[in-house]
């Protein structure tokens, strides 16, 4: 029997890795299954930043966050993290 690889959503069973930018419900999911719709509130409450991607004379429409703030963040929510890592 083979071991499972352990995948991703929207990846394919070769990665192994979660990409770098997320989309909302894949960061929602990343966040411990939180819904989307509480991502895009952290979103625009300025918690979460969002990245644009340029393209052309636009940018892509697609609402992309970063995985590396999301660890900070998560950093940051745990209980017993001291204050200067919760900006207060």
């Amino acid at each position: 029997m083979r071991a499972r690889v352990p995948t991703w959503p929207g990846l394919g069973p070769s990665e192994q890795a979660p990409p770098r930018l997320l989309g909302v419900e894949a960061a929602a999911h990343y966040l411990g299954r939180l819904s989307p719709r509480s991502v895009r509130t952290l979103i625009d409450t300025g918690i979460i930043h969002r990245v644009r991607v340029p393209l052309g004379d636009g940018e892509l429409r697609r609402v992309l966050v970063d995985r590396l703030e999301l660890d900070v963040l998560i950093e940051q929510w745990k209980d017993g993290a001291d204050a200067t890592r919760n900006g207060a």
